[in-house]
């Protein structure tokens, strides 16, 4: 957490980082996550993307091509984060760069990868990438020879290569429903993913304000479908523009603590073990002090990140605007 001068600065800021209109174009806060697939090759617990449970699933070129040439015409992100699951899995995720570089929805792409894989990234994807982000986590099997590689190659290669450590998570799902509409409107209103971060997501067809919002629907299937569908009709760009601008929680939100969990380290699951980890109620996992505080002031920056902590730049840029 930032340090009493932060938090004077925090409060300065607006409570919220804007989803706009720029040149014609819908320009989010910061980033676009392409989610190009499901499975990963560790099972962290909480994870935000229910990896975990969810079989394989890998995004197709053809379909990528075709959702991001609908959604160019309407949006426009300041970068593109290919992501899963672990997207390294994705044998095509070569292909899958370049047409969405083709598709002109933005200039900047971002492979977030948990970095095991990095050694099987084939050239023609580092010389499509921007910038490739590597969440370390401990005991997973990633070495500090992986690491260097990895710079190396992005340093002559001309990627710039960051690496985030994470030795805790937060505490993302819960099975059950919050039945305290009012702690779920407080946990939405407090949640940096929605409202500081805007990490808005492209999957399968369909574009959300975030993916949690997809994923929870892998443990409470009754919950309806969150995202808005891509369209080429004439009112498609207004109606996208209000969702992700919406102040209301989602259906998703209640079994959801977006950035205000009780922190825990940061573990692997079985499967099993990870569905019984969502199995207390939402009011039960949430941080309440946490959830106070951000009520009045939000920090920036990942608190679970331990070192190479970056938050983007634009975000700041448009919540001082």
């Amino acid at each position: 957490m930032g340090a009493p001068n932060d938090i004077a600065n925090d409060q300065a800021r607006p409570p919220r980082a804007w989803t706009r209109l720029v040149d014609g174009y819908i320009r989010a806060p910061d980033a676009m996550e392409l989610i190009v697939s499901d499975h990963c090759n560790i099972a962290c617990r909480q994870c935000n993307h229910a990896s975990p449970i969810l079989p394989k699933w890998n995004l197709s070129p053809e379909d990528a091509a075709a959702q991001l040439a609908l959604l160019a015409k309407v949006y426009r992100p300041p970068r593109v984060k290919l992501i899963g699951g672990e997207p390294i899995l994705n044998p095509k995720l070569a292909e899958i760069i370049q047409v969405a570089r083709d598709s002109g929805v933005s200039e900047r792409f971002t492979l977030i990868t948990n970095g095991i894989l990095l050694p099987r990234l084939s050239d023609r994807a580092w010389d499509l990438l921007d910038e490739v982000e590597i969440s370390a986590y401990p005991n997973v099997g990633l070495t500090e020879g992986v690491l260097d590689r990895a710079r190396e190659t992005g340093a002559r290669r001309g990627v710039k290569v960051v690496v985030h450590r994470f030795h805790s998570f937060r505490y993302t799902f819960s099975r059950l429903a919050n039945p305290d509409a009012d702690q779920v409107q407080r946990v939405f209103t407090a949640c940096k993913i929605a409202t500081i971060w805007g990490c808005h997501a492209l999957y399968r067809g369909r574009l959300y304000r975030c993916p949690q919002s997809i994923y929870v629907r892998a443990f409470a299937p009754d919950v309806p479908e969150q995202g808005v569908a891509l369209a080429d009709d004439e009112g498609f760009q207004a109606r996208l523009l209000a969702f992700l601008n919406a102040n209301e929680a989602l259906a998703a939100c209640s079994h959801c603590l977006g950035t205000c969990g009780s922190m825990l380290p940061h573990g692997v699951a079985t499967r099993r073990a990870w569905r019984d980890d969502l199995a207390a109620a939402p009011g039960e996992m949430v941080d309440p002090a946490l959830l106070e505080r951000t009520q009045r002031w939000k920090p920036i920056l990942d608190d679970c990140k331990t070192d190479g902590a970056r938050r983007v730049r634009s975000s700041q840029r448009l919540a001082a605007e």
